[in-house]
């Protein structure tokens, strides 16, 4: 059985239902995205669909509702872009090219890459070009969730295979202004967490207590000038520079 699904009426639905205030940290509303991705993934955790296909219409401001009803929905404010899930394998364009036209084109929302497989300077330059995260594909329909929840708040979402394979095809950092404004221990810890390390894992391996741990990751937030350890692995992805290599979904 194949599932076709009308997005729009989904969008729409949850964007206009009574629903908590939900916004992001600059005071975007983040109904429209939260209610479809939830009903999304009720969807594929209630029913298992084999295939699965989400149609949007082409255009919000001509589509065929409005050729058979002039006033479909003109009393209605224009909901706002808010957050952007991008394929990064488009027929036509990288999605790192899509992020850059995007922000050239001054749109202000967040953009969340879901891929299957990305290498590492694709990870590093899609990040550069203002993505706010990237997703793999193979993992759990709840990870997406919350994901998309993070994003959407003004976080920063990195998978955490992205992490451990930069960490281990790329050089924590290239940019030197960036690595002589760091201590040897801030670069020790800076090490773990893009390794994907709990504060206790690199607590054991340096053999400091976790408490240390979290004092340096503290100075590596001011440094950086960076409020999560997400945004801190950004800022780490951006000062380097990604080698050849091709992260694919786990056997």
């Amino acid at each position: 059985m194949i599932f076709l699904i009308d997005a729009s009426v989904y969008v729409f639905r949850a964007y206009h239902s009574v629903l908590p205030d939900m916004r992001d940290r600059d005071g975007n509303p983040m109904h429209a995205v939260f209610g479809f991705a939830r009903f999304l993934g009720d969807l594929i955790e209630r029913v298992r669909p084999k295939y699965i296909a989400v149609a949007f219409d082409q255009r919000r401001a001509n589509s065929y509702r409005n050729r058979i009803y002039p006033l479909y929905k003109a009393n209605r404010e224009r909901a706002p872009a808010d957050l952007v899930l991008l394929d990064f394998n488009l027929p036509d364009l990288r999605g790192d090219e899509v992020v850059k036209l995007a922000r050239d084109a001054a749109y202000g929302g967040n953009i969340l890459i879901v891929t299957g497989a990305i290498d590492a300077a694709q990870s590093s330059e899609v990040l550069q070009q203002g993505a706010a995260g990237i997703f793999l594909k193979h993992n759990p329909v709840g990870s997406l969730l919350r994901a998309i929840r993070i994003v959407a708040a003004g976080d920063v979402w990195v998978d955490r295979q992205v992490i451990q394979y930069l960490a281990a095809r790329a050089p924590v950092v290239t940019d030197r202004s960036f690595e002589n404004a760091l201590t040897d221990r801030e670069k020790q810890v800076l090490t773990g967490v893009l390794e994907g390390l709990t504060n206790l894992k690199i607590a054991a391996r340096l053999g400091i207590t976790e408490g240390a741990v979290k004092s340096t990751l503290q100075q590596l937030f001011e440094k950086t000038n960076v409020r999560t350890r997400s945004q801190l692995v950004r800022v780490a992805v951006e000062a380097s520079i990604g080698e050849a290599g091709t992260i694919e979904p786990r056997a």
